[in-house]
């Protein structure tokens, strides 16, 4: 492997690529089997601890999460470069831990969220059951396919309902992090309402429309070759009959609009539709449709220029005339938050036959995670939506009109690997299971300004666990000695 040469890719992964994982989970992995803790029973849970853009999380990531747990494995390349993430997982002591790392395969349940249901703060999206160790060591990865995916699926849902039924697509690929392709923005983003996308990669993966216009290069060549913006138009037009969208803002935006009217004359078809992309977006689009008022020379106005939640509601509520949004930066790359927080937690581990509740406790209260097997329950009002409650998994079905929001997705047992209960959907079916989700939502959770808090109850068995759980764990950690740290070596 040579790192220096210009065919290394130092972006290489592969789904259920098990170096999908920080240090510390190599150094506990080894420890834990090692200590012969391995084969215990333990539960973790993937939550949030607060929603990004408003009341609401909408759940994106899960088939990539399940596709990675269902081909995880250690090629003999990865138990190599765990000797150098770990260096003393090369020491020989510790061979039969790396040979059993070489036949790892997932075991465990899984139950989680649907990609498109909706998901509030501390519910278990995703809870995992299995072996000590391959449940912790899985931590990143889930956090990775599952934190970006929902962070941009959410933000896209929120340009949805402030476009107020305008098409919007994702012209986001420049602006996505990292240095892979982007198809995960893309996929999220589809899946939060995005109409179209851009990115070539995302159109031949995933199989969704394409979308795009024309760029500035293109109208400042063609303005030099063929001597002006107005042939420059022409030229474009008509080598893309089924795309005639013009973008007017190169040099000067009203000049730049007569052209457009020009070269669909010289044409002798209406422009499907006129780009501005920068200045006063919905003053623009109010003096650009004036000079057609009768739709002739051009159909539509589509507005992009970093646009984001409030800008787009902004020229919503100006009553522009709008007939499409080109949204890219803000929304692969969002602020307040630029990152979703989600957490992966242990709350359950198995001792002596007993399979014990535990959590972390925290100073900062939104920090305190909560014990035991879990499930969710929603209630709903006719169509509505109207609260959740987060209960254990033995509770049963509250009184009163809920359903289950959890669903298993791998069952384990004594194969190789977990059995997938759960075939992969279709992107456009996803997007119409989340816009369906969204719209049961009352008016006051979807609101953009100052929406109010969507209600999640914790039920009382859940409460009284959790006391007694504070009370034990703080018996547990003011134990002076354990069983294995006997300052005498017994």
């Amino acid at each position: 492997m040579n790192r220096n040469s210009w065919d290394y890719d130092e972006q290489k992964t592969r789904l259920g690529d098990p170096l999908i994982a920080d240090q510390y989970h190599f150094r506990q992995a080894r420890t834990i089997f090692t200590e012969g803790d391995h084969e215990r029973f333990a539960v973790h849970d993937y939550f949030i601890r607060k929603t990004p853009f408003g009341s609401y999380l909408l759940v994106a990531g899960t088939e990539r999460m399940l596709k990675h747990l269902y081909n995880y494995r250690f090629t003999e390349e990865d138990i190599e470069a765990v000797k150098i993430i770990d260096p003393l997982s090369a020491l020989p002591e510790y061979e039969n831990y790396l040979e059993y790392l070489r036949k790892l395969r997932f075991r465990g349940n899984i139950w989680a969220i649907r990609e498109g249901d909706l998901a509030f703060p501390n519910e278990p999206i995703i809870r995992v059951e299995g072996n000590w160790l391959e449940t912790w060591i899985i931590e990143s990865a889930i956090l990775k396919a599952m934190n970006y995916a929902s962070l941009v699926a959410t933000y896209t849902s929120r340009i949805t309902e402030v476009a107020q039924g305008n098409p919007a697509s994702d012209f986001g690929l420049r602006r996505a992090p990292g240095d892979g392709a982007g198809v995960s923005s893309s996929r999220s983003a589809f899946i939060g309402g995005m109409v179209s996308v851009s990115n070539g990669r995302a159109v031949a993966n995933l199989d969704v429309r394409p979308s795009g216009t024309m760029s500035h290069e293109f109208v400042q060549a063609y303005t030099i070759i063929a001597g002006s913006e107005v042939n420059a138009f022409v030229i474009f037009g008509r080598r893309n009959p089924d795309n005639r969208i013009y973008l007017i803002d190169t040099f000067d935006i009203i000049q730049g609009a007569k052209n457009a009217i020009k070269a669909s004359e010289i044409i002798g078809e209406p422009a499907d539709a006129l780009r501005i992309d920068s200045g006063n977006l919905a003053k623009l689009a109010i003096m650009v449709r004036e000079l057609d008022r009768t739709k002739e020379k051009f159909t539509g106005i589509i507005l992009t220029s970093d646009l984001d939640i409030q800008l787009i509601d902004q020229i919503m509520d100006a009553s522009a005339p709008v007939t499409g949004f080109g949204v890219g930066t803000k929304m692969t790359a969002p602020e307040n938050p630029s990152a979703l927080g989600g957490v992966y937690k242990l709350s359950m581990l198995e001792m002596g036959g007993e399979v014990i509740p535990t959590f972390k406790i925290s100073g900062d209260e939104i920090k305190t995670t909560l014990p035991g097997k879990k499930d969710i329950w929603r209630e709903m009002d006719g169509n509505e939506i109207v609260s959740d409650v987060i209960a254990l998994a033995d509770e049963g079905k509250p009184n009163g009109e809920y359903g289950p929001v959890l669903a298993q997705m791998t069952r384990g047992g004594k194969t190789r690997r977990s059995k997938i209960l759960v075939k992969p959907q279709n992107l456009y079916d996803i997007q119409v299971f989340a816009r369906e989700n969204i719209a049961m939502l009352p008016a006051e959770f979807r609101r953009i300004k100052s929406p109010a808090p969507y209600p999640v109850r914790i039920s009382d068995d859940l409460k009284d666990l959790q006391r007694k759980t504070i009370s034990e764990i703080g018996g547990r950690q003011n134990n002076e000695v354990s069983r294995r740290g006997r300052s005498d070596g017994a």
